[in-house]
């Protein structure tokens, strides 16, 4: 029951850390160039991006993951009671992931300035700590496998929660306030917003079948575009996007044969780096 809930939350972890995957490299090097500036706005990115894409899928578990389980696992043959255990394992870890979500820039930033042993010592206690909440959620208070997941959540916020955005932000440069303007307050509003979403999409479409899921979760998806657009991507990506957008209405051999124009004041030149496109409205004093 508990693989049932977990296991599609955990697949998702790979995806998510190849978000780092990418902006690590880059964040490295503008560390060793001493270009803290550049990497400062590489973590900020990085944690929007991740929060762009982690929201709908967390969120989707949290909300969609019992009607999913019971659709394919059948109500039936797999026991109601079961479904529910794992729909409740899946929502409990997506939180914890969701969170996890919101710091996910934060250890690749530590790592390009070095600073490994804190990341180690810090899985070391959460691992510890996760176990010992995890006996006592499931012998202590008998909650059985959801304790097993309550434990994971648990320990993430205790152990994670403050001390390893107050040290990433120390040794990154980053004024404690704006991580909590520019990461945690736009994420808890987009998710606030996107679950409000959810809810009233389930309401009006329940998930009873899988034509009727499949276009719950597309109608979601369609409303989480402007909340994911508008509020949780970084303005220069957006602006990045909408102009890939504008080069593909035009076919590859009509670009090429259009005349060169020249550029309008309006338009600013492609930055020569990364750091060079960062707006300052956009990330405080980075």
């Amino acid at each position: 029951v508990y693989s049932v809930g977990a296991m599609l939350v955990y697949y998702t972890s790979t995806f998510m850390a190849h978000i780092g995957t990418v902006f690590f490299p880059s964040m490295q090097r503008a560390v060793a160039r001493g270009e803290m500036g550049e990497a400062r706005y590489l973590y900020f990115r990085q944690a929007r991006v991740a929060l762009g894409l982690g929201i709908p899928v967390y969120v989707g578990f949290i909300l969609f993951g019992r009607s999913f389980i019971g659709l394919w696992m059948g109500w039936q043959q797999f026991g109601a009671e079961s479904v529910v255990l794992a729909g409740t394992v899946m929502a409990i870890l997506s939180v914890n992931k969701l969170l996890l979500t919101s710091r996910i820039g934060l250890n690749s930033l530590l790592n390009a300035l070095g600073r490994v042993k804190f990341i180690a010592g810090i899985t070391l206690i959460e691992a510890g700590v996760n176990l010992g909440l995890s006996i006592f959620f499931v012998m202590g208070l008998g909650w059985g496998l959801a304790g097993v997941a309550a434990g994971t959540l648990a320990a993430n916020i205790l152990v994670r929660g403050l001390p390893l955005p107050w040290y990433g932000c120390r040794k990154g440069g980053i004024p404690f306030r704006t991580y909590l303007l520019k990461i945690v307050a736009i994420g808890a509003v987009a998710t606030a917003l996107f679950v409000s979403w959810c809810a009233l999409v389930l309401w009006l479409v329940p998930a009873t079948t899988w034509v009727r899921f499949g276009l719950a979760v597309l109608i979601a998806l369609v409303g989480y575009v402007p909340i994911g657009g508008l509020l949780v991507l970084p303005r220069s990506d957006r602006r990045r996007l909408l102009r890939a957008l504008r080069l593909g209405r035009f076919a590859p051999a009509e670009r090429a044969s259009s005349p060169a124009r020249a550029a309008r004041p309006d338009e600013q030149p492609v930055p020569a780096s990364i750091g060079d496109s960062l707006e300052p409205d956009e990330y405080d004093s980075v």
